[in-house]
Order: C-alpha cells, then sequence, then structure tokens
C-alpha cells in the first residue's frame, strides 16, 4: 500500500456524502471489528443509511481496543439495529473515540436488550473532547425481561467519557416493562472503572427532567452536569463550565500537553471541534452544507421531504418550532442546524426569511417515506387550522409541484393559512385532487385553505376540488381570501355535489379581500340547497372586497353562471 512500515490504519482525505452515491452504496454494512486507526483529519461523512437489522451498529459496527477513531465528523446519518446503536460506533469496545462528533440524525434500537447512543451505543473504552446532537430513541416496548439504554452520547457506559457534551433529543417507547434508563448524556454508567467527567447534556432539548446519567451502577462515577442552551453556548473560552476542557488528547500525539481541542465561538454557538488543518471549526460546523447558496434569505426547496420540513417553520426563519420537530427537520436539511433554540445555520446570508423551489416537485412520482406525523402522499396543508398560519415568503420560481393528494380533514390545501405578510409567488400547481371531510369541513383549496396574505402569479392547472360536506367554502385557488390575489388563475373543476350552504368559484370560494388581474376556467357544478356558485367567486363580501380586471370563461360553464355567484 505504499507504506514506510506496517500500514497502521486509514485516513480521509475529502468529505464524503453518502447522497452522491448509489442507492446500494447508500444502504452502508457496519463490517468486522476495527483494530486499526481512522483518522478523519477534520473531514466529515453525510447521510449514512445504516440497517443494521438483529446485530449492532454506526459507521463501524465495533472498535476494538487497540482501535482509534479521532478528528471525524458524521453528519445526519439514520442508523437502526437492535442491540447497541450509535451514529459513529455500535460498540466501542476498549478503543478510544477522540475529538469527533455526530451532527443530526437519527440512531434507533429496537431489540429486547440495546444501547442506543448518538455517538456511541456501548463504549468500555475512552471518549474524548467528542459531542453528538443526534436523536436516540426506541422504537418497541421493552418486554419485562428486556432492557434499554438511551442517552444523548452514548447508550451504555462501562468506559471513560471526559469533556464531551450532548445535545440530542432521547426517548423509549411508552409500554416498557423491563429496565429502562435514559440519559440526556448517558442512559447508564456501570462498573468500578466508569467515569464520566467534565461533561454536559442539554436540558433545554430534554428538560430538567431527563438526567445527564439516566443510572449510576458498580462503583461508576460521574461528573455530567445539565446546562441550559444558552449556559453551553456562554462560555467563548476555556473558562466556566469548561475550565478543565483544554485536555491532551493521548493517542494524537502522546505528549501530555493540552491539544486545544474545541472551538467557542460566540455565544450564539455550542463548542465544536477544531479543525487540526486550520484550528477553525470544521466544515459541517462552518454549515458548508449551504441552504442558501444564492443568499437571496430564502431556503432551498428541491425535494418533498424538505417541503413538507417548512410546517415546522411558520416564519421561515430557519429554526424549527419547538424542540421536538429537530429529528424531522434535521432530516430534511442535513447539516443545516444544529438543535440550537436561538440561532439559524442555513446559509442565509442575514435572517432566513422563507423559502423557495428550486426544482419541480411530483408527488406521484416521489417514493421517499417521511415520519409518520408527516406522512404523504395524503398530504396534511402547512400550518394550524387556528392560529398565525404561514407567515413568510415562498417563492415558486416558476416551478411546479405536481398531483397534489389531499382526501381528510377539515380544511384542505397546500398550504392551510396564508397569514397576513405572507407571500405566496410565482408557482404552478398542476393536476390536484383535493378534498376533505366527510364532515365539518371549512375552507378548501389548492394552494391555499385561507388566503391572508399575498398570493401573484402563481395558478392551478387542471384538477379538481371535491366538496364533501355542508356549510364550505372551496375554491379552486383557494378557499377564503381576505388578503390579496393577483396576476392569478386556476382552472381546476369545484364540484359541490348536493351539499348545502357551500360557497363555491373558480378561483376563490369566499372573498372579502382583493382580487386583481385574475381569471378562473374550470368547471362549477353543485346543486344543494343555499349554494352560492360563480365562475371566479362563490360569495364576495360588500365592503373592503374588490375585484379589479378580473374574468371568468363562460364558455366552460354557461352565460347564466355569473363571475360572482353571490354578495353579502
Amino acid at each position: 500500500m505504499g507504506c514506510p512500515a506496517a500500514c497502521i490504519g486509514y485516513e480521509l482525505m475529502n468529505n464524503l456524502d453518502f447522497a452522491d452515491a448509489t442507492t446500494t452504496q447508500r444502504n452502508w454494512t457496519t463490517g468486522y471489528p476495527y483494530a486499526g486507526i481512522l483518522e478523519g483529519n477534520g473531514y466529515t461523512i453525510s447521510n449514512m443509511v445504516v440497517n443494521a437489522g438483529n446485530t449492532q451498529g454506526g459507521l463501524l459496527r465495533q472498535l476494538e481496543s487497540s482501535g482509534v477513531i479521532r478528528n471525524l465528523g458524521i453528519i445526519n446519518p439514520t442508523v437502526s439495529g437492535r442491540t447497541n446503536i450509535g451514529g459513529l460506533v455500535g460498540y466501542n469496545q476498549g478503543g478510544a473515540i477522540i475529538a469527533s462528533y455526530v451532527d443530526g440524525g437519527t440512531v434507533t434500537a429496537g431489540g429486547n436488550i440495546a444501547s442506543v447512543g448518538g455517538l456511541a451505543g456501548y463504549n468500555t473504552g475512552s471518549i474524548i473532547a467528542s459531542y453528538a446532537t443526534a436523536t436516540s430513541t426506541r422504537t418497541t416496548a421493552i418486554p419485562a425481561t428486556g432492557a434499554h439504554r438511551s442517552g444523548g452520547l452514548v447508550g451504555r457506559s462501562g468506559g471513560n467519557i471526559t469533556a464531551s457534551w450532548s445535545a440530542g433529543n432521547v426517548s423509549h417507547s411508552a409500554g416498557s416493562q423491563g429496565t429502562v434508563q435514559v440519559g440526556g448524556l448517558v442512559g447508564v454508567a456501570d462498573g468500578g472503572s466508569s467515569a464520566v467527567t467534565d461533561s454536559y447534556c442539554n436540558t433545554t432539548v430534554n428538560g430538567t427532567t431527563t438526567p445527564c446519567i439516566g443510572a449510576l451502577a458498580g462503583g461508576a462515577s460521574a461528573t455530567a452536569e445539565g446546562q441550559t442552551t444558552a449556559q453551553l453556548q456562554a462560555p467563548t473560552a476555556y473558562t466556566g463550565i469548561y475550565a478543565n476542557w483544554n485536555v491532551d488528547l493521548g493517542n494524537i500525539d502522546a505528549d501530555n500537553f493540552p491539544d486545544n481541542p474545541w472551538y467557542f465561538g460566540s455565544t450564539t454557538t455550542y463548542p465544536v471541534i477544531t479543525d487540526p488543518k486550520t484550528s477553525e471549526p470544521p466544515a459541517a460546523n462552518q454549515r458548508t452544507i449551504d441552504h442558501d447558496p444564492d443568499d437571496d434569505n430564502l431556503i432551498d426547496v428541491d425535494t418533498l421531504q424538505k417541503l413538507n420540513a417548512i410546517r415546522h417553520d411558520l416564519n421561515g426563519d430557519g429554526l424549527p418550532a419547538s424542540t421536538g420537530t429537530y429529528a424531522a427537520y434535521a432530516a430534511a436539511f442535513p447539516g443545516g442546524h444544529l438543535a440550537d433554540t436561538s440561532t439559524p445555520y442555513m446559509g442565509c446570508e442575514s435572517t432566513c426569511e422563507g423559502y423557495e423551489l428550486t426544482a419541480n416537485l411530483d408527488f406521484a412520482a416521489d417514493e421517499m417515506a417521511v415520519t409518520s406525523t408527516d406522512a404523504y402522499p395524503n398530504w396534511p396543508p402547512i400550518g394550524p387550522s387556528s392560529g398565525p398560519g404561514y407567515s413568510a415568503e415562498f417563492n415558486g420560481n416558476g416551478n411546479t409541484i405536481s398531483r397534489l393528494t389531499i382526501t381528510g380533514g377539515s380544511r384542505a390545501g397546500l398550504f392551510d393559512t396564508l397569514a397576513s405578510g405572507g407571500v405566496i409567488r410565482d408557482l404552478g400547481m398542476i393536476s390536484p385532487s383535493v378534498s376533505a371531510g366527510p364532515a365539518a369541513v371549512q375552507h378548501m383549496g389548492v394552494i391555499t385553505a385561507s388566503n391572508g396574505g399575498t398570493i401573484t402569479a402563481s395558478y392551478v392547472q387542471g384538477g379538481s376540488v371535491t366538496v364533501t360536506a355542508p356549510s364550505v367554502y372551496a375554491g379552486g385557488l383557494s378557499g377564503g381570501n381576505t388578503g390579496t390575489i393577483q396576476a392569478s388563475y386556476s382552472t381546476a373543476s369545484v364540484d359541490a355535489g348536493n351539499h348545502a350552504q357551500v360557497s363555491l368559484g373558480g378561483l376563490v370560494g369566499i372573498s372579502g379581500g382583493a382580487i386583481i388581474a385574475s381569471y378562473a376556467a374550470g368547471p362549477i357544478s353543485g346543486a344543494g340547497s343555499g349554494q352560492a356558485r360563480g365562475g371566479l367567486v362563490g360569495l364576495l363580501f360588500q365592503g373592503a372586497a374588490t375585484i379589479t380586471d378580473s374574468n371568468c370563461d363562460t364558455s366552460v360553464h354557461t352565460t347564466t353562471l355569473p363571475c360572482v355567484g353571490n354578495h353579502n
């Protein structure tokens, strides 16, 4: 291999990304126990997918006592298995993990006896100056004879952990009867030689009821304290809680002198590992995964998974709305944020202000699975049915979203409510199929259920909006409008059947706002009592409502159907 003597391991010379690999390569097999050196040189491995089946898993399945991993970052991994599961290593059996980290992603265990951690599932070696922000969880209930240990950094540790931290969400399934040990840093520290020293977990993420160490057993010792996000970010040098963090990294140089492993940044950032090449933060923490590469302060959306994640960030600043949504958001935007409640890391030149489509999306062509709470193709509208709604910009850039399908719920639309100040522009919707109900339906449209902001230069081409209950406002573009719709159109069909007290329009069901330079040319049908049907608008509120230079196509219906069905 060219080594001057015996080769002793491997080193990364570039960042690696599994998203660039083939499907077969993305399904990573963790292999046999590793006994050499793996030198990361400050580089990262992103978007790794590991399904370890009935065994243990991580980037490496098992690290032997002579093995060393150092200066390596793992970004947005998805790791699952049954026994010892970690983002970096399943089982560190006496080896050394040094100045390494796992940023985002998920690690999940499902066996009756399992240890799961953001960095390592089970550790009997040493972990020095390392961290993890991955979500660690168990997916099935534990039987009475089972045991589960879940930790933000390590599930079970019978070794040493020094000068390290974690900020990943940890949990286990309800209904468990066996031994459950959950800690923000370590699930259980056991064994007389086990020690956790000068290490911390994030109580902002996991709450103060989750201790840093879930349990101590067998004479293990620990100085691990819970800290809030602000407390973890406050020191910007080796002072305060980090006074003892300038440690000797041992296997790197073995000179018994401090090696300055941490880069502290500002009081709005966590401490991260220093890149040995530059003495700066590693690439992942400089956010080279830039989700706003054109610096227009709009986060790029080029997959349905990213579109789906917008529901966790209704003000468009690039920060999930709550700690419970970190995992889903980070999975959609890998490397774009840490589990942080105060600072966006999406790559925006200043504050992120919304999202923009950078590709055409097609619901029928996309087979990607997401979490059960965010499932599609039966699309739940973005934003709550009550509350402020989406208040940022969504720029379609002339791209289209095809074959949106909605078949349930009380409101229907790509977005639920577009709030005052929110803007949707330059967006095309192709061949949607929208229905709701069967009861308690309120507003139905293709782009929004209700518009209180501005929809401009957008359209719906073909498809259908089908009313399935009485007392509904339904339109091809939006169910209701109290904001502004301009330079937009719809050719979708709108059908109310025999349902009573329905207001349906080719563009908008009910409008109390402004409609400017727009048209509708979709079929309108219905025969229920009290229906207000209009080729453009079903029901128009007099007073504040205005329609300017807008039209409906009478050749689609008949000349007996007016553009505005009724005035109120």
